[in-house]
């Protein structure tokens, strides 16, 4: 009673050839009982696999808490992906009360980790630094792996 699940459509990668710029839209949208939907008190984005869109706040709606994927498997992301400075870009747009980046510094490509390990730390960081600029209001918490924050959402 009184829990609402909304979803939005998401931009998936990769774009199909002949398209430039903006990532790729899909219309698929969560299913209506997702087995990691559950009630909470605060209205939660998750981004998951998506890229940055135009009308991201509008189909988001009103956020208190904005997950950001600002990584992924390699140190470089297409498009239809948000890297640190695209998810800073949502971050300005969503304009949640508090954000997390992830989805970075977890899958490294065997060899990586001798020859760059900077490359999949260094995204939580440049988001935090950027989201510091674009969106000043935002409390945004970078976690290591395995640590927790409690968030608290004005009633």
């Amino acid at each position: 009673p009184g829990t609402r699940r909304r979803s939005a459509t998401s931009s998936y990668g990769p774009c199909p050839r002949g398209t430039t710029g903006g990532g790729c839209r899909s219309d698929r949208t969560a299913p209506p009982r997702s087995a990691t939907s559950y009630p909470a008190r605060a209205r939660t984005y998750f981004a998951g696999d998506t890229g940055l869109f135009d009308s991201m706040a509008e189909e988001v709606g009103p956020v208190d808490v904005a997950l950001l994927p600002v990584g992924g498997w390699g140190p470089y992301l297409g498009e239809g992906h948000l890297d640190a400075g695209r998810a800073a870009q949502a971050l300005e747009r969503l304009a949640p009360r508090s954000a997390v980046p992830v989805h970075y510094g977890t899958y490294w490509p065997i060899g990586m980790d001798a020859v760059r390990p900077h490359e999949f730390h260094a995204p939580g960081d440049e988001f935090v630094r950027l989201a510091a600029r674009r969106a000043p209001g935002v409390a945004v918490h970078r976690l290591g792996h395995g640590e927790s924050v409690r968030l608290e959402v004005a009633r």
